[in-house]
């Protein structure tokens, strides 16, 4: 099987994985887009729409819009910055903070699904060489 059909596999498994951790947590409503949203802003609390934008390579509009969506469904808020009334910080309500830890179960359910496939040296061995593509 050629890499391309293998990253696409990949892909699916994950999103797979995320969506059924999703439904079985009641929060079908988040779809893949709006989870990735929240990993970012899990991940580097009190970005503002600008930080969010550039580290998920996207415009600012579009984050924008993304971010009324979740605002709407109480996955996160925005605060007004003291310094700067332009610019406003993000971060993940409880609620929100819910989502990200079941997503965190979905890539642990990933990784078992690959260690229980490969050997203690092919999984150091595909963990090296992932890194060494994505570092």
């Amino acid at each position: 099987m050629e890499l391309p059909e293998l990253f696409q596999m990949l892909i699916k498994q994950t999103v797979q994985l995320k969506h059924e951790e999703m439904k079985k947590h009641d929060f079908s409503d988040v779809n893949f887009s709006l989870l990735q949203y929240i990993l970012n802003i899990g991940e580097f609390d009190n970005l503002t729409f600008s930080d969010l934008a550039e580290k998920m390579n996207i415009t600012k509009p579009a984050v924008t819009a993304s971010i009324q969506k979740l605002i709407e469904k109480g996955l996160v808020t925005k605060q007004q910055s003291l310094e700067d009334k332009r610019i406003f910080y993000l971060s993940l309500t409880e609620k929100g903070q819910e989502v990200f830890k079941v997503s965190k179960i979905a890539n642990s359910k990933l990784e078992e699904m690959i260690r229980r496939k490969l050997s203690r040296d092919e999984v150091e061995q595909l963990r090296f060489l992932l890194a060494k593509v994505f570092t």
